[in-house]
């Protein structure tokens, strides 16, 4: 079989799986109503003070949901200037099922990756 013919192949089951899968996800309701803020952790609420929903999305890799996200701001809002002066919680669901010290340790290292926060920061974070 040709490379050409092998690749068009391929496109094509793709093309078909994600049509199956799509309609699927969409019948079960939209994941991102779920979103309440009294689900957050009391250390967030306390944080916020008055929780507020100031954006959501849901991350998709090849097609499939990999997490749906909030992020939560307090009464003042986010700047887009200075995102990290005002206190935020980020709210992640695992469309599956993973570890949660595993999540959790694989950001920290990310953040550090990218030279965030200072090392009691990443310890408070986690």
């Amino acid at each position: 079989m040709s490379t050409a013919r092998a690749t068009m192949i391929a496109a094509t089951a793709l093309a078909l799986a994600l049509a199956l899968i799509q309609p699927a996800a969409a019948s079960t309701g939209s994941p991102l109503a779920g979103a309440r803020p009294e689900m957050l952790p009391e250390t967030a609420r306390a944080a916020l003070g008055s929780p507020r929903l100031a954006g959501e999305g849901t991350l998709r890799w090849f097609g499939l949901r990999v997490y749906d996200a909030w992020l939560w701001s307090g009464a003042r809002g986010i700047d887009p200037r200075a995102p990290t002066e005002l206190p935020f919680a980020l709210e992640l669901r695992y469309a599956r099922s993973l570890s949660g010290a595993a999540i959790a340790e694989r950001s920290a290292r990310e953040i550090e990756r990218l030279g965030h926060g200072d090392p009691q920061a990443r310890t408070r974070w986690l």
